[in-house]
């Protein structure tokens, strides 16, 4: 193989926020000009499924995304559904109706041993299929299944076996991709819980499977892949974008962290040959039931990592603010670096946004600190006042800065909304319930001195 025959591929979790159609075709236009050649879209309850009635929440209606599917066949964009088949099944499970195919319990699991389970996801795959009659792979997730063989027909059937739990998981992954070559297409599966698999396992999966590996880190012992199956199962890699990041005290991750764990996927790719695409991936939420990460536009110098689009000056000098604001822990300094990306400015809409957005996310992080010393110092005043009284002016300084943060996020608030209604996205309720909400909660918890 020549080792410089890979191709990018973009993947778009849809459990979180998602533009409108006209704003995600925006998105797949400037990811097609730096070279995507795929996007993948994990639709999870945005689309109407037939084999799941009553579960749609609302996002892309079927008429909606025809055009989107038409719009990237112009394009040239192959289009690849994934569909989780094992965990992160909280969207299903979480409905009553549904809740029978849990395993143990779990919301986010299905049971590989209920007598429903595959008649189910027969159907469900030949939906699918009958949707992308084009795309030559469906992507069957099996990612992050960590209490797999829990509940007690399936300790059952893993101790029964020598694999035990793993057992579980190539037999329910066997009948899966079976089921998808039988349809015309060859399954993805992600690597991860493959890992602890014998390789004889592995090898027991059809023929047309391929074996996507996801490495979100960067540093020593980071293994970019840790599967070593000396080119038996074809293979692909996936970088971050976006992934998990500390939610409750920042509106954007470190986007150092993202380009570089990019760069390191591309550049394995190009000088082994190890892996013949690279899907790098955009997450919504840590879990199907979490917080929402926010808006792509957060994270655009990582989008344009990928495509090797270099970024402005502007939006340069903008990480580095974002990046200085996020390292400090004193509010006025926060506050400093928002008032310098206030003054910063691109003619490239997408940027232009970007920089608006990381102004919103530092004023955010000031709050936070001030959220944050109003709650101890308050404490530390309710404390002191039982042994050597109360200070008149530390009370009214205390609860001025008090009415100040309310005033001030109650403003952010409306921000934020009109920030994320200009650029098309959903669910702006329950983004600023989650994040702008909460800290006017806390701030409205703590007991006033008067």
């Amino acid at each position: 193989m020549n080792p410089t025959c890979y191709q990018n591929w973009i993947h778009l979790d849809l459990k979180g926020m998602i533009p409108s159609e006209s704003r995600l075709i925006e998105w797949l236009d400037r990811m097609h000009s730096g070279g995507i050649t795929t996007v993948i879209f994990e639709y999870e309850d945005r689309y109407p499924w037939q084999t799941f009635p009553g579960t749609f929440r609302k996002g892309y209606e079927r008429t909606g995304w025809e055009k989107i599917w038409a719009h990237c066949k112009i394009l040239g964009l192959e289009v690849i559904p994934l569909v989780q088949t094992y965990g992160h099944l909280e969207w299903l499970l979480k409905h009553e109706e549904w809740s029978k195919y849990r395993c143990d319990g779990r919301v986010n699991l299905l049971c590989p041993q209920h007598p429903g389970v595959r008649q189910l996801i027969t159907s469900w795959l030949n939906e699918v299929a009958h949707l992308h009659p084009d795309a030559r792979y469906i992507h069957i997730g099996m990612d992050e299944v960590y209490h797999m063989g829990q509940c007690p027909v399936c300790r059952k059937r893993a101790e029964c076996s020598p694999q035990g739990t793993n057992q579980i998981l190539l037999e329910h992954a066997r009948f899966v991709c079976e089921t998808v070559a039988r349809l015309g297409k060859r399954p993805i599966v992600w690597g991860d819980m493959l890992q602890e698999c014998p390789e004889s396992g592995i090898g027991s999966l059809p023929p047309e499977t391929v074996i996507c590996e996801w490495n979100y880190r960067n540093g020593e012992g980071e293994d970019i892949p840790k599967l070593r199956l000396g080119g038996k199962v074809a293979m692909m890699g996936a970088s971050a974008i976006r992934c998990n990041y500390p939610t409750w005290n920042r509106l954007v991750g470190a986007l150092p962290e993202r380009i570089e764990n990019i760069t390191r996927w591309k550049k394995f790719a190009f000088n082994t040959g190890d892996v013949s695409v690279v899907i790098h991936t955009v997450w919504a939420r840590s879990r199907g039931l979490a917080a929402v990460y926010g808006p792509w536009e957060g994270w655009l110098p990582a989008f344009d990592a990928v495509i090797a689009r270099e970024s402005s000056d502007a939006i340069m000098r903008g990480m580095t603010l974002l990046q200085r604001g996020h390292d400090t822990g004193h509010h006025q300094q926060i506050e400093e670096a928002g008032a310098e990306m206030k003054n910063l400015h691109s003619s490239d809409p997408f940027e232009e946004q970007a920089l608006r957005w990381w102004e919103i996310a530092l004023r955010y992080y000031a709050e936070l600190h001030v959220l944050f010393y109003r709650v101890l110092g308050q404490e530390e005043l309710y404390g002191a006042r039982f042994w050597q009284g109360a200070d008149p002016d530390l009370v009214v300084v205390s609860e001025q800065v008090h009415d100040g943060l309310v005033q001030r996020l109650t403003s952010l608030e409306v921000d934020v909304r009109d920030w994320l209604k200009k650029n098309e996205w959903s669910d702006a309720e329950e983004f600023l319930e989650e994040r702008i909400r909460s800290l006017r909660r806390v701030a409205m918890r703590v007991p006033s001195l008067r």
